[in-house]
């Protein structure tokens, strides 16, 4: 029996490189051992309903078309299912795809999936959300925040954010409670990270092809 898959593509993503995705299924999914069907997000938490409705439908793997913040919208779901996450990276910045040595060329991407060898990972949980890649607090969520307001995306106009709003964001007083310790700090940014760079002993799994 073939397994099923579905993409969930974000058609803002970046600088328009899911646009290429559907010839590319078309060429390179392996047809002998999958048969796929493709949505479309249209709102913000969108992939995470769609993604939940393919758990009830039992996909075997629910693939983000896009970047971290797709990732993390389709893979919430996912967590402690029996249908794994997959990734084709076209986000501005990919830092989950990267961790994971998912590469940013789709047909590698999708032969990856081809060869369906999965792994467990971590995920955790932020404000009881949960969280595949990365959360924080401060500058960086910030210039998230801020960058998601603006109609045109790409790694160039995150950076142009980034250095925008460099100049003018102060430190903020925080208190950071961990391993039964309190320490208050003027912090400029505070990430809690699901990666080798900035990995913490993290709870709950979900399971992607990879």
């Amino acid at each position: 029996m073939k397994k099923k898959i579905l993409f969930i593509i974000n058609p803002i993503s970046g600088a328009g490189k899911q646009k290429a995705v559907i010839p590319l299924l078309q060429k390179y999914i392996n047809r002998n051992l999958f048969e796929y069907e493709v949505a479309y997000t249209n709102a913000p938490k969108h992939a995470t309903e769609l993604s939940k409705q393919a758990v009830k439908e039992n996909f075997d793997i629910v693939t983000a078309v896009g970047g971290d913040g797709s990732v993390n919208e389709v893979g919430r779901s996912l967590i402690n299912t029996n249908t794994a996450l997959g990734i084709l990276p076209c986000g501005s910045g990919n830092g989950t795809a990267r961790n994971l040595n998912i590469s940013t060329n789709f047909i590698k991407a999708i032969n990856i999936i081809n060869r369906f060898q999965l792994k467990t990972i971590d995920t955790f949980h932020a404000n009881e959300e949960p969280v595949i890649n990365i959360a924080g607090v401060g500058f960086a969520a910030n210039v998230s925040h801020e960058f998601h307001k603006q109609k045109k995306r790409g790694f160039i106009n995150y950076i142009k954010v980034a250095i925008r709003d460099a100049i003018q964001y102060k430190s903020q007083n925080c208190t950071i409670t961990y391993n039964d310790q309190t320490r208050k700090v003027q912090a400029f940014i505070i990430e809690v990270a699901n990666g080798p760079q900035w990995g913490l002993p993290l709870r709950h799994k979900t399971t992607i092809v990879g």
